[in-house]
């Protein structure tokens, strides 16, 4: 039997989504909306779909998720997120899923069609990573997507989602799984409908927030740092000898560096715009990219600061 998890902050989207969940071909053991703070519109709402509403006293991300986990009592616990709608087959589709030897299974959430312009050229971002063929292991953990994912209960029992974590808690929930030996499993077969950030202030939001978050996994997971983390810090000693070198007049390495960073803002968006062949988004993405990056860099630096303050220096 499934449970379904929910983790919401009273989302307006969050009717469609407990709505296409009470018309599954699967019927779910229950139905488990998690907020992070009582609401008697958002505890209405939940009953009228015949969910069952679970508070978290973390007021985290990672304590919404664990709350849920905790509270599911179906042999599998599927979570989806509030913003999402699920095809009528999802739950038929996870069970079957799990006929094979695994823990761990997730798969695509991609764009509704009736998404505004701006949603759709944000998207192509995550559609130029679409795969076509199931992958395990490894490969497996760095596709795995919250908005669309279902682990064997017995999962829980040995491991949890980190209550303290404000972001990036289902990557670093699944570094510890793979490490532990647990079975990973991503079918883009597997996929639910996903809204997408409708704004560059709603992107740099959430951007800016993962770099935060990803520090204090590296602080926690040494192994999780990327090549992308690496460069982060590059760019972030690139920028400081850039102001020395203004303040000094320099105007061959200003120069230079102006050059160079127009072309990585230039050329990373037409990737994956060849990717995939949508170039109309192209001076969307320019800027899509960009807000991405500056957000990123400032996040991992607001981490670090973060870390430098409660260490004492």
């Amino acid at each position: 039997m499934i449970s379904v998890v929910v983790p919401t902050k009273g989302s307006p989207d969050l009717e469609d989504c407990l709505r296409s969940l009470s018309r599954q071909t699967r019927k779910p053991k229950e139905i488990i909306v998690v907020f992070d703070s009582k609401s008697d519109n958002n505890i209405k709402l939940a009953g009228k779909y015949g969910a069952r509403a679970v508070f978290d006293t973390n007021g985290t991300i990672g304590g919404a998720y664990d709350a849920g986990a905790s509270s599911a009592r179906g042999d599998i616990a599927a979570f989806t997120d509030d913003d999402c709608v699920v095809p009528e087959n999802w739950l038929e589709k996870i069970e079957k899923e799990f006929e094979e030897d695994i823990d761990v299974v997730s798969g695509e959430d991609i764009l509704p069609d009736n998404s505004s312009f701006f949603q759709k050229a944000a998207y192509q971002i995550d559609k130029a990573r679409i795969m076509k063929t199931a992958v395990y292991g490894e490969k497996a953990k760095n596709r795995l997507r919250a908005a669309n994912i279902a682990y064997r209960k017995k999962v829980f029992e040995k491991e949890s989602f980190n209550p303290s974590l404000t972001g990036l808690q289902e990557p670093e929930f699944h570094h510890r799984l793979f490490k532990k030996g647990f079975r990973m499993k991503f079918d883009p077969a597997l996929y639910v409908y996903h809204k997408r950030r409708n704004s560059l202030k709603d992107i740099f939001t959430q951007i800016y927030r993962n770099g935060k978050a990803k520090i204090e996994l590296i602080k926690m997971h040494k192994d999780m740092i990327s090549a992308y983390d690496v460069l982060t810090f590059l760019y972030t000693i690139l920028f400081l000898i850039s102001v020395i070198y203004l303040l000094k007049g320099d105007s061959w390495f200003i120069t230079t560096t102006i050059t160079t960073t127009a072309f990585y803002f230039l050329s990373k968006p037409l990737l994956y715009i060849v990717k995939t062949k949508e170039f109309v988004f192209y001076p969307h993405m320019i800027l899509i990219v960009f807000v991405r990056e500056i957000a990123y860099f400032l996040g991992i630096m607001a981490g670090l600061k973060s870390i430098f303050k409660r260490s004492g220096g």
